[in-house]
C-alpha cells in the first residue's frame, strides 16, 4: 500500500511526477494541491528515515537470491528488515527464560524436589554459554 508523503494517509494514493520527482499523494492532499493550500515540492518529500543506514555486501547462490526476490516483492530493504524484526520478536518470545519455564513445568510434572528441580536448571543455565541454539536444535532432533 503507498502512504502519501505529505501527510502519511493511505486513503486513496497515486503516483505521480513533479519535476522528475516522483510524489504519491492521497486524495485529500491531491484536493489542496489543486486549491493552491498545498504547495509542491513538500517539505517532507520521500520517505521518513528508519534508522542509521549501512551499507551490506551479500553474497548468496543464486538459488537464493531467485527466493530472496520472489518475497520481497521488489524491496529487498523491507524484506530483509522484517525478517531481522521476526527474529528478534522470536527470540524474545521464545528466549532462554522460555526454556527455563519448559524446564521447571517439566520437573514439576515428573515430582523432582526443589533441589533437584534447582540443579536441573542450573545444568541448563551453562549450556546456554557453551552451546549454540543450532547446536540444541541438532541434538535434541538427533534423539
Amino acid at each position: 500500500m503507498m502512504v502519501c508523503m505529505n501527510c502519511g494517509s493511505q486513503n486513496d494514493t497515486t503516483v505521480f511526477l513533479s519535476k522528475g520527482e516522483r510524489v504519491v499523494l492521497c486524495v485529500d492532499c491531491r484536493h489542496d494541491l489543486a486549491t493552491g493550500t498545498l504547495v509542491l515540492p513538500l517539505k517532507r518529500m520521500g520517505r521518513p528515515s528508519l534508522g542509521i543506514t549501512q551499507k551490506v555486501s551479500l553474497t548468496l547462490p543464486e538459488k537464493m537470491w531467485n527466493h530472496l526476490d520472489g518475497k520481497a516483492k521488489q524491496n529487498r530493504s523491507d524484506y530483509l528488515r522484517s525478517l531481522v524484526d521476526r527474529d528478534m520478536s522470536e527470540q524474545g518470545q521464545w528466549g532462554n527464560s522460555a526454556c527455563l519455564g519448559y524446564a521447571l513445568l517439566g520437573a514439576a510434572e515428573l515430582g523432582y524436589s526443589e533441589q533437584e528441580t534447582e540443579v536441573l536448571l542450573q545444568a541448563i543455565r551453562r549450556q546456554f554459554d557453551l552451546v549454540t541454539i543450532g547446536e540444541a536444535r541438532n541434538a535434541y532432533e538427533a534423539d
